[in-house]
């Protein structure tokens, strides 16, 4: 079955469809869903090894199912259970709205996937494990496993969970609360698309708790985001973030305790964006010219390829200008480096002459 005929029957109303759409998304990141209609009640049930985070999901399935607006279905309840479990961990229900209008080009570029996948890609969460080099090493204050909580983890072949349900909490899409700064820190481990291994996995893994920090003062609410890359930036350890409205990027200098919001731009704003393996160049009115490079190609590559492509046309090219700050800093480096050798050059031809002067004037 092809995506548009997919698409179709989900838009009826189909729940083998609706669960197939979001099983593309989430699969990879190890939950899967089930879906089905009670009335006009769109039921969907997601399981995962450790339990979903309700927050982080929730809210994504509901925007998906707003996009989507499946014909009969007035009401949504989505639930978040353990696999092997029968009761769900978490139930919470939306009313949908039939006044609510949604554009054609909204419905027509993956309205299920836009808000999902950014839950879910091919890749495994980068930052799952604490990296083998620093266990037993930097200590936060907070484990690893305590901050994770109910972060998604690999998940096997699911099993039928029709047991009885329990009382959800219905809560409106309106009166949802704000993301917490740990909240978000789920989000990124979950989607981002940071280094998996070496030096950076780890600059990582101590830096994304400083981003959510910052997401939690510069990302509005009705603001969602939809994919997130590791990149350089003037030289330092940041990271690109996609909303529906903006790219922002929130750097994090050596040694200071916050992540700083460096850059962001109106999607509407972007007169030219051209990207390649390299990285991408953002290209604004009055020829204002922004550089960003990728830690790991690939994982910029599936960037560029996935919502970022849906919500701008992208231009690729082979040549991406290098880093003048990188340049400059490269360019002390030798200059230090200069400096020190002929220091020590100096000193060493001090000494010897020393040497012979003394060995000259007591010659036995």
């Amino acid at each position: 079955m092809t995506q548009t005929e997919l698409l179709e029957l989900a838009k009826q109303g189909r729940p083998t469809a609706i669960a197939a759409l979001i099983n593309r998304s989430l699969e990879p990141k190890g939950i899967t869903a089930k879906a089905a209609l009670k009335g006009r009640c769109l039921q969907i049930t997601l399981a995962a090894p450790k339990v979903p985070n309700q927050k982080v999901l929730a809210g994504f399935i509901y925007q998906g199912v707003m996009k989507l607006a499946p014909e009969a279905v007035a009401s949504l309840k989505v639930l978040g259970l353990q696999t092997g479990q029968t009761a769900p961990a978490w139930s919470q229900e939306f009313k949908l709205s039939p006044q609510a209008e949604f554009s054609e080009e909204l419905s027509a570029i993956a309205p299920l996937e836009a808000p999902i996948s950014r839950m879910g890609s091919s890749r495994k969460s980068p930052t799952s494990t604490l990296p083998s080099s620093v266990q037993g090493g930097k200590n936060s204050g907070r484990t690893p496993q305590s901050r994770r909580g109910d972060r998604l983890q690999k998940f096997p072949q699911s099993a039928d969970h029709s047991a009885p349900l329990p009382e959800s909490s219905e809560q409106p899409a309106q009166g949802r609360s704000r993301l917490t700064a740990l909240d978000y820190e789920d989000l990124l481990r979950d989607i981002g698309r940071f280094p998996q291994k070496g030096k950076f996995s780890v600059d990582y893994y101590y830096a994304i708790p400083k981003i959510a920090e910052a997401l939690t003062e510069w990302i509005p609410p009705t603001h969602q985001i939809l994919d997130v890359v590791g990149v350089r930036y003037q030289g330092q350890l940041a990271c690109l973030v996609l909303t529906e409205q903006s790219l922002a990027c929130f750097s994090c200098p050596d040694f200071s305790r916050k992540a700083l919001k460096t850059f962001r731009v109106n999607l509407n704003k972007i007169s030219h964006l051209s990207a390649g393996k390299r990285g991408l160049s953002i290209y604004q009115p009055k020829g204002i010219k922004t550089h960003f490079y990728f830690y790991n190609k690939r994982l910029g590559k599936n960037f560029i390829e996935g919502q970022l492509s849906e919500l701008i046309s992208i231009e690729k090219t082979r040549f991406i200008p290098d880093d003048r700050h990188e340049i400059t800093l490269t360019l002390v480096g030798y200059f230090v480096l200069f400096l020190s050798w002929t220091v020590n050059l100096t000193a060493l031809g001090v000494g010897v002459w020393f040497l012979v002067q003394r060995m000259m004037e007591n010659p036995f």
